[in-house]
């Protein structure tokens, strides 16, 4: 009988052990018994109503049943097949799980049974056997706190994507420019600005006439190379033109004094 893992776990233990019938839980499953009876057997020890294996077993009008089972206000007590039953050894109902008892004491184990479906205590969604819970909620659980391995920060395993993502300092981003270079993320625009050597920038001469526009920073000191001659006499051009407005503003500084004398003359 299929169970909700998400249901409450005495519900669920139920629903492995016992006949539902008519809202109410009756006898023992049968599937359990470890070893197998007679068919005649079986059937001397089942209850008339819910057909499980009788769980306190009782006799009224209607004949054997379950204590739960009959609707007698006061039926006997059949302490010798309760014993009969009682003394019977079953597995437990979980695959896997190697424990065997009696029937009394399958509830009881199934409340520390290492194979007994649980849902995660951090509740990140998933069930889990209860002897992998810790090393779920150790290594799987989304839900789990982790510590990031470039920063040190501690938070929710499920958020580390959109940390690394968007904002972790130290985790490691490739050049944009594809440069090949891995830096950690708070370094990433100092390398664009002075390091990377296919960033395009502008010639230092530009200013001053050079017009070879914008060109990857590696080969700047080639071209610089290359037109150190035009760099030279775009250099002396523009000393010069600074040298005839310099000449210009000492003749308009010259005159204006001369000006200002001669009216204090007067």
């Amino acid at each position: 009988m299929a169970t909700n893992e998400l249901a409450p776990a005495h519900e669920r233990v139920r629903s492995l052990l016992y006949v539902r019938i008519q809202g109410h839980y009756g006898g023992y499953k049968s599937s359990y018994l470890s070893k197998c009876l007679e068919t005649v057997e079986i059937n001397l020890l089942k209850c008339v109503i819910c057909h499980g294996i009788m769980r306190e077993a009782v006799t009224s009008g209607n004949g054997m049943s379950c204590s739960n089972c009959t609707k007698d206000t006061f039926p006997w007590k059949l302490m010798s097949i309760r014993d009969a039953i009682n003394n019977l050894e079953i597995h437990c109902p979980l695959v896997n799980c190697p424990w065997k008892g009696r029937f009394p004491r399958v509830e009881n184990h199934l409340g520390f049974c290492g194979y007994f479906r649980i849902p995660c205590p951090l509740k990140c969604n998933a069930v889990v056997i209860r002897r992998n819970e810790t090393d779920h909620i150790r290594h799987e659980c989304e839900n789990r706190i982790v510590s990031c391995n470039y920063c040190g920060i501690q938070l929710i395993s499920k958020t580390l994507d959109t940390h690394f993502n968007t904002s972790c300092k130290l985790y490691p981003i490739k050049c944009s420019f594809l440069c090949g270079k891995e830096l950690p993320r708070n370094t990433l625009r100092r390398h664009l600005n002075t390091d990377c050597p296919l960033v395009k920038i502008s010639c230092p001469y530009a200013e001053i006439g050079c017009t070879i526009g914008h060109i990857n920073r590696c080969k700047l000191e080639d071209h610089q190379k290359e037109r150190y001659i035009l760099h030279q006499d775009l250099l002396l051009k523009d000393h010069q033109g600074l040298k005839r407005q310099f000449d210009k503003l000492i003749i308009v500084f010259v005159c204006g004094a001369i000006i200002l004398i001669m009216l204090c003359i007067v």
